[in-house]
């Protein structure tokens, strides 16, 4: 090759480079300052609507419709919603940088088609509207690196620069717009769901008419829905995608697709946000693909419009189930914070009215009351302050109880369950007035496993009907409950540090012995001066013989429980003592002497001689009456041991 040759193909390629240069990116000069955001108030939630044009006969168009996406035309269909939120929210990215003015563009004899932008068709063209507002894009071609894309701006002359993510976010074709999920219950208020398959499979279930975070059970047996098998059967729409899109005219093709006798359907009503409008979607069940077995054709049907898609059948066997899975098993189904009061109605045959008091929280200081109903009880019309420890052991026994199993599932004869005349009924009341009411009937023994249990009715308002049915719990747990508004009484019968504690008084029939904390000198520590105290025991000279390490130990564990007294739980309230915990000559009183509030102050307990439940009693006066208790049988040890001590003839000897 010659070398005049040589130097022309170079240079030619050299000339070649410039050209390719320029026409990639040609030097620009700024008509608004670099790098400025095109767009610095950009509010993507301002944006109602979203049109894109890949050719003049290829386009889709969405809106969003009470809160949600939609494709409107040529389709309908719900939105692919994260890709239309991506591709509104990257607008708020775009820059001045890099762009290309129209002087440099007309000085370089270059036009926008020259960078793919086709301005007089619909092409390639991105178009959001506001109510008040419209921003349309024209996309053109890539950089030669790929990593950018021209685009321009209606109204604007400029050719501007993004990231080709701006151009690679749009789907590639119509079906990249949908929502993937062949239903997404989530982006509904679902009101019913209606299941039709092969017997005996079916059920229907409805949000509760007052409130709507609890679901019914409306056939084939009215009964209470269990909100969270409902939950995890959303949870499964929510992860069943369509695998391909088939068509959007049902009508075609339904003897084809197996959708004119579908196998099964499952019926959604619901309401949009903003929208009071009841809406429903039918999802049918058809054949199974021929060329991909895995794959059921499924119909689904709107008021709006029909389509078909390829999704996974098996989908199918999460519906085939007994329609019982779905009931709730809690006695009450409710949440702690979501009671707002407690009614008790105890009907005992001696008495023709009912024992029957409440627990009603006060919206006012958020603290519990228990409030007696009845004349004939030992609480009488009387309130009393709610212990909140008590109170949170209710809410969360009433959250916490199960049924065992379902005797029948439709009775319309209670009275051989002795539900007819229940011995005890519980009525709670949510927040949003929405009432839950169980009696209690017969109770039953079984023999194998040996056991006691207790028929039981659960009714409620809101509900489409009345349950029906008979269940069975434990006795244990229908006896559980308080049947008194003073047991909900607070429990703290004394409450003082150790170093308030003065002293106690151990009194067995006409004896007594008395140990007190006393000042035993005061100490400089780290230049502070500090008391020491010391146990003293009336009577006895600890000068002659220190009293003994263990003893000492008895009685400050015991000043130290006692500072913490609380019920175990309250039996009795009233002006005298039963009988049956009379004190008797020789009995046992301890009375403890301690500072509150700058004054001495003096509480006397009495011990009864019988136990309940195992458990010591204890008898204490406060408000004018005699309160009977179990004592916490860790304490009453502490203190038996020390009145074995101080009142025997052993060990320190008596006064």
């Amino acid at each position: 090759m010659k070398q005049g040759s040589t130097w022309l193909i170079i240079s030619l390629a050299v000339v070649l480079g410039v050209f390719v240069f320029w026409i990639d990116r040609t030097p620009m000069k700024t008509a608004a300052a670099k790098g400025e955001s095109l767009y610095p108030d950009w509010d993507p939630a301002k944006i109602v609507t979203v049109d894109f044009y890949y050719t003049p006969d290829k386009w889709i168009s969405a809106a969003k419709i009470n809160g949600h996406w939609n494709l409107t035309t040529p389709i309908k269909y719900p939105a692919n919603e994260a890709a239309i939120e991506r591709i509104i929210a990257s607008v708020k990215n775009l820059t001045t940088d890099g762009h290309i003015s129209k002087e440099e563009l007309d000085k370089n004899k270059r036009t926008i088609e020259e960078y793919g932008i086709k301005t007089d068709t619909q092409f390639q063209r991105l178009t959001l509207r506001g109510k008040n507002s419209m921003t349309e894009f024209h996309l053109g071609n890539k950089t030669v690196g790929e990593d950018e894309v021209f685009f321009k701006v209606t109204g604007k002359e400029e050719i501007y620069l993004a990231g080709a993510g701006f151009l690679d976010q749009i789907p590639k074709d119509e079906n990249g717009w949908r929502d993937s999920h062949v239903f997404h219950p989530y982006r509904h208020q679902v009101e019913k769901i209606s299941f039709k398959g092969p017997a005996p499979y079916g059920f229907e279930l409805a949000r509760n008419a007052v409130n709507p975070d609890r679901w019914d059970i409306l056939s084939p047996t009215p009964s209470r829905a269990d909100v969270k098998k409902v939950q995890d059967l959303f949870n499964e729409f929510s992860q069943w995608n369509v695998e391909k899109y088939v068509g959007d005219d049902l009508s075609k093709k339904m003897l084809d697709y197996g959708l004119d006798m579908p196998q099964a359907q499952i019926s959604f009503q619901y309401k949009d946000e903003n929208d009071p409008v009841q809406k429903n979607t039918v999802i049918q069940f058809g054949n199974i693909d021929i060329t991909h077995t895995n794959l059921a054709y499924i119909g689904l049907v709107t008021d709006m419009n029909t389509n078909v898609v390829l999704a996974q059948g098996e989908f199918l066997r999460n519906l085939m189930k007994p329609w019982q899975n779905f009931r709730c098993m809690k006695v009450w189904d409710v949440r702690t914070n979501d009671v707002q009061s407690v009614l008790f109605n105890s009907f005992p045959e001696s008495i023709q009215g009912n024992n029957a008091f409440q627990l009603e929280k006060k919206e006012d200081t958020g603290t519990w009351v228990a409030m007696g109903l009845s004349e004939d009880t030992l609480s009488g019309m009387e309130t009393y302050p709610a212990d909140p420890k008590v109170v949170g052991w209710i809410l969360q026994q009433l959250t916490e109880t199960e049924v065992i199993e379902v005797t029948k599932e439709v009775v319309s004869d209670f009275s051989e369950y002795g539900l007819d005349k229940p011995f005890q009924r519980i009525v709670t009341t949510g927040t949003r007035g929405d009432q839950q009411q169980v009696d209690f009937g017969v109770v039953v023994t079984n023999e194998d496993p040996v056991e006691q249990k207790v028929y039981i009715r659960c009714r409620e308002t809101g509900g489409s009907t009345l349950q029906n049915s008979v269940a069975e719990v434990s006795e244990k747990d229908a006896m559980k409950f308080p049947t008194e508004a003073f047991q909900l009484y607070l429990r703290d019968i004394l409450k003082f540090s150790t170093n308030d504690f003065r002293k106690m008084t151990f009194r067995l029939g006409n004896r007594e012995r008395v140990v007190s904390r006393e000042k035993k000198r005061t100490k400089n520590v780290n230049g502070e001066k500090v008391d020491e105290f010391s146990y003293k025991i009336e009577g006895y000279d600890d000068t002659k013989e220190p009293i003994p390490d263990e003893v000492i130990f008895l009685m400050s564990e015991l000043a130290y429980r006692l500072g913490e007294l609380r019920a175990d739980s309250w039996i009795y309230m009233g002006n005298e003592v039963p009988a049956e915990f009379e004190v008797k000559e020789a009995a046992r009183s301890l009375l403890v002497e301690y500072k509150a509030n700058g004054k001495n102050v003096e509480k006397e307990i009495l011990f009864a001689d019988i136990k309940v439940d195992r458990m010591p009693i204890g008898i204490v006066k406060m408000n004018g009456k005699m309160w009977v208790f179990k004592f916490p049988p860790a304490t009453y040890e502490y203190y038996a041991d020390l009145l074995g001590l101080l009142m025997g003839r052993e060990g320190l000897g008596k006064k």
